[in-house]
């Protein structure tokens, strides 16, 4: 797991480099607008496949979308703010689907404790 965080941080660091050499900039406000999409990709991730457990087919699939249905919304015409508008719903969507899914989980892990103690 320790490894997996510090490979995570060093290819985020290599992506944070090539994107400041791409604009020949060395500002740290650069690509703060797409914190919200990868928050967005992440957290509907763990929805996607798997309810309430984060996984790699999950965010997959969950960025294939965002992204196919922000290039629709570009393509319709949608103003500028349409896109974080789309994202900031999805981000929503997202956090309540987890949230309704670890309940589930929860009251189904309750009502197998108190199968097991009736038939006790």
């Amino acid at each position: 797991m320790t490894i997996a965080f510090a490979a995570s941080g060093v290819l985020a660091a290599l992506a944070g480099v090539i994107l400041q050499a791409q604009l020949q900039v060395g500002q740290s406000t650069v690509g703060q607008e797409l914190m919200l999409p990868a928050f967005t990709g992440a957290l509907l991730g763990a929805t996607a496949i798997r309810p309430g457990r984060p996984n790699v087919w999950g965010t997959l699939l969950a960025v294939a979308v965002l992204a196919v249905a922000v290039a629709g919304l570009t393509q319709l015409g949608a103003p500028f703010f349409v896109e974080n508008l789309f994202n900031g719903a999805m981000l929503v969507l997202a956090v309540g689907l987890a949230g309704l899914s670890q309940r589930n989980r929860d009251r189904r892990r309750r009502d197998a404790v108190a199968a097991a103690r009736r038939e006790q």
